[in-house]
């Protein structure tokens, strides 16, 4: 437990030290799109995240099987094509919400995270029957390269 503690200390600094994380691509496009991440340029963003897939990739080669077995993404229920759409729909709405709730939302903070949160829980549980979805294509994408390519060998 003290790898895991220590994975979590540094994941934390480093975010503060280089100015936050963008965990979901989407909505760092989104909020860049609409004018509100004026401190990340797009060259920023067409670096960081193949950076951010290739660091997630790597993270999976060099962990154990021991707790691979562990890690579950999201994993398709229908077919890749309808997948894909759906996933994107749930995106392009889950981006959508966050737009809306933070820009044009209210001004409180708590009714703001209650939103959200139930925003995804809902976009969630719409989605569970064809992606358990995970409303960002970095991670739905990856998972599908990771079992591909753990397929095709």
């Amino acid at each position: 437990m003290g790898v895991v503690r220590e994975a979590m200390g540094d994941a934390i600094l480093t975010s503060i030290a280089l100015g936050g994380a963008n965990f979901n691509p989407s909505t760092a496009t989104a909020f860049y799109a609409a004018g509100l991440n004026s401190d990340v340029s797009l060259f920023s963003m067409a670096a960081r995240f193949p950076v951010q897939a290739a660091g997630v990739k790597a993270l999976l080669k060099l962990m154990t099987e021991e707790y691979r077995k562990f890690l579950r993404g999201p994993s398709l229920k229908v077919d890749f094509h309808t997948g894909a759409a759906a996933e994107g729909v749930l995106t392009f709405d889950f981006c959508f919400s966050v737009l809306f709730v933070v820009v044009g939302g209210p001004k409180s903070p708590v009714l703001k995270v209650w939103l959200l949160s139930n925003v995804t829980a809902g976009l969630f549980d719409l989605g569970s029957g064809y992606t358990g979805p995970s409303m960002n294509p970095a991670n739905a994408f990856g998972w599908a390269y990771d079992f591909v390519s753990k397929t095709s060998h």
